[in-house]
């Protein structure tokens, strides 16, 4: 009987090496799946198509029906659309009054689906699980204003943010000032500009505002521009081979001059204000991996969004809307990395902007406790936020803080310090090992005076290190280094796709591409070698078998092979 059975177990992974052999010789010509080259790259890395930034359900608002109390002071609310949340899923209301939740001060919750229009909240904790169902009392007072927002609105992605005291509008004003006033970090200091929601400039800006005079979280004057997979940035444990994250995944916005309401398609509102302004907002997401099981899910899961789409026919379909939805709610829900604060996964914000003063300007903030901030510098960062307020008791917010990797170019373009700095690790800079620019060349700004600007370094031995250096900056990657007038992905009219850098489109996709195959490669071919022993034959079987090794029986005469080593990290010295 066991020899019998020893028997079925070895045709059974002949069938499975034949197939998967076939599927392999089908990888070797089509290595991007269902997709041709071109569209993976629009489909999987840098997704810009109307179809999905534009998308009404996803980027726009659901106007509320109604909202009850039912019994036990559970929240149902109703929308006029079908809302596409599932359970566990992150909500955020806006504009909502009649109403208080019990220890809560704002609309961002959790939810229990009901049916396609309806759903109960429930409050949330520091993990991606709900912390039961929400309080609430009163009675609503219904209003126009009143929406839930799109699961890939600025609105959706800034709520799942807060805490559970923070006033949404309350929390972006003390955002926004920090533009303000002059920031020091790490003993560098910031200029004064006007802030994104007042600014009178000649792009002024009118940020809508609510019923309560706050700025609105619904209505925000900005446009979705891109969602992008950068896996290329995956980091690795030189030490023990072990993922360190599995890059990043990032939503690209563009403010536009405000908010004007338009219904699309089934009756949910977007902003269809016509241009875009030449200010950029970029949420970069950590991509939580530290084994090689959760970096292959994050391979699966964004690679899978090639096989929902037919190689014949490559446009954006309902299928792919919902699977790349699914890839979102891994990254930006409430709870998904629970060390972070507020749980939340995002690692930095960046803009990139000419429209609050000039030139050129880069910053970056962080979710974080004002005194952590503080704290990491040694007494170098001193942080003002005038208007607004944080009710958070360790005043977790959004702060100014340095822009990593990326030195003030006005204070190190030239920079005879910095030069000997660069010689002295020549080795390691035209080399594969990790390094970032010096802590201390970067502050809370980074200005890129023109198109043409890029780091030169005149007392440098070897002018590779200084290309290499630029390279490795917001400022140079941005402007003089790869030919780009400022921004990689350009603001947008409504309804059309982003214009993107020739050096993106041309160069740095192609290389995001080649270390996505790579990965690709290595989760779906793991190979085995596992002799089959019988009671008078042993049978050894060598193939492949999809994305996991046959679990051997426990007993000596079963042994796979050790499955191979992760492909080397090409980018562990990109921040950008």
């Amino acid at each position: 009987m066991k020899s019998y059975l020893y028997f079925l177990f070895s045709l059974f992974i002949s069938f499975m090496t034949l197939i998967d052999t076939k599927a392999q010789k089908g990888s070797e010509k089509n290595p991007s799946g269902n997709l041709n080259p071109e569209d993976y790259l629009e489909k999987v890395l840098l997704v810009r198509d109307p179809m999905v930034v534009d998308n009404p359900l996803r980027t726009g608002l659901n106007p509320i029906e109604n909202i009850e109390i039912l019994s036990g002071k559970k929240v149902l609310v109703k929308t006029k659309f079908p809302h596409g949340r599932k359970s566990g899923d992150s909500v955020v209301l806006d504009g909502v009054q009649g109403i208080s939740i019990r220890g809560v001060s704002n609309w961002n919750f959790l939810a229990e689906k009901i049916d396609d229009k309806s759903f109960i909240l429930c409050n949330f904790t520091a993990t991606s699980s709900p912390n039961k169902f929400a309080l609430g009392e009163g009675e609503y007072t219904p209003s126009e204003d009143d929406y839930l927002l799109g699961c890939w609105t600025f609105g959706l992605l800034v709520g799942n943010m807060m805490g559970k005291e923070e006033v949404p509008g309350k929390f972006l004003e003390h955002w926004f000032s920090q533009w303000t006033e002059e920031q020091m970090v790490n003993g560098h200091k910031s200029d004064k500009r006007e802030s994104p929601a007042t600014s009178s400039g000649i792009s002024g800006i009118n940020w809508p505002r609510n019923q309560k005079g706050e700025l609105s979280l619904a209505k925000s004057p900005l446009r979705l521009l891109s969602i992008v997979n950068r896996m290329d940035l995956w980091k690795q444990n030189e030490d023990t081979g072990q993922p360190l994250d599995a890059g990043e995944g990032r939503f690209v916005f563009c403010l536009t001059n405000g908010y004007q309401s338009a219904e699309k398609e089934d009756g949910y509102v977007r902003n269809s204000e016509s241009f875009g302004l030449r200010f950029t907002i970029i949420f970069e997401y950590g991509l939580d991996a530290s084994s090689d099981n959760q970096l292959k899910k994050w391979v699966d899961r964004w690679h899978g969004l090639a096989r929902t789409i037919s190689r014949l026919d490559p446009k954006i379909n309902e299928n792919y809307l919902k699977a790349l939805e699914e890839v979102t709610d891994q990254i930006t829900k409430r709870g998904m990395s629970p060390s972070k604060p507020n749980g939340n996964s995002i690692n930095q914000i960046r803009t990139n902007e000419i429209v609050l003063g000039s030139p050129w300007q880069m910053r970056e903030f962080s979710l974080q406790s004002r005194n952590v901030l503080v704290e990491s510098f040694r007494g170098k960062t001193k942080l003002t936020a005038p208007a607004g307020e944080l009710k958070n008791t360790d005043e977790i917010g959004i702060w100014t803080t340095t822009t990593k990797g990326n030195p003030d170019f006005d204070k190190f373009s030239n920079s005879q310090f910095l030069s000997s700095w660069l010689n002295k690790r020549k080795a390691i800079i035209l080399g594969d090992h990790p390094w970032q620019a010096p802590a201390w060349t970067v502050g809370p700004i980074a200005n890129e005076p023109s198109p043409s600007s890029t780091f030169k370094f005149p007392t440098l031995k070897n002018e590779q290190i200084a290309k290499q250096f630029g390279l490795m900056t917001c400022t140079g990657c941005h402007t003089g280094n790869t030919g780009t007038t400022f921004t990689m992905i350009e603001p947008r009219l409504d309804s059309q796709a982003s214009n993107l850098a020739n050096f993106l489109k041309n160069e740095d996709l192609a290389a995001r591409k080649v270390i996505m195959d790579e990965l690709v490669d290595h989760f779906a071919l793991r190979k085995f070698n596992l002799p089959v022993v019988g009671s008078s034959m042993v049978v050894v079987i060598s193939g492949s078998i999809g994305d996991s090794l046959v679990s051997a029986p426990q007993h000596s005469s079963l042994q796979p092979v050790q499955t191979p080593s992760l492909p080397k990290p090409r980018r562990q010295n990109r921040v950008h």
